[in-house]
């Protein structure tokens, strides 16, 4: 035997050992994903387990008011940073299709607990029940926020 005849053969070999550990590798990662797929769906098989686990793990939640006082849009916020409210579709609350919302209006930010709105710069200004705010302003239990011509409305969790 040859360099020459061996060299093919061992190449071959090494070459089916390598398609072999990558196959059962991605076999074995495509096994796992649908493992955490079926927690994910079973955690979040009903709407009720959903909030369930959105609201121990938030502070609370923000939902947006259509017209009638039908809800159109709930997001919950988390212990720790920051949601944004604005007409972008890049927030987190998008409220489209209302020009008097500015692409980026008003954030709601958590610090060590407490959620505060802020006015994001925004050219028709952040309203607090009422008022007008131009500094970040404490959020509490069913505080209505008017952005633009929209109506959103906090609920706290704790």
């Amino acid at each position: 035997m040859t360099v020459e005849t061996i060299l093919p053969a061992l190449i071959s070999g090494a070459f089916a050992i390598i398609i072999s550990m990558l196959s059962s590798h991605l076999k074995y990662k495509s096994e796992i994903k649908k493992v955490h797929e079926q927690i994910a769906l079973s955690l979040l098989e009903s709407k009720e387990n959903a909030e369930r686990i959105a609201k121990q793990m938030g502070i609370g939640f923000i939902y947006w008011e259509g017209c009638g006082g039908v809800i159109k849009e709930k997001i919950f916020i988390p212990p720790a940073g920051r949601i944004h409210l604005g007409r972008g579709e890049n927030n987190d609350l998008w409220l489209r299709d209302d020009i008097t919302v500015s692409r980026e209006h008003a954030a709601i930010r958590v610090t060590e607990g407490t959620p505060y709105l802020e006015n994001l710069a925004a050219t028709n200004g952040t309203i607090l029940n009422g008022i007008n705010i131009d500094q970040p302003a404490q959020l509490n239990h069913l505080d209505r926020i008017s952005i633009g011509e929209q109506t959103v409305v906090f609920h706290k969790l704790h």
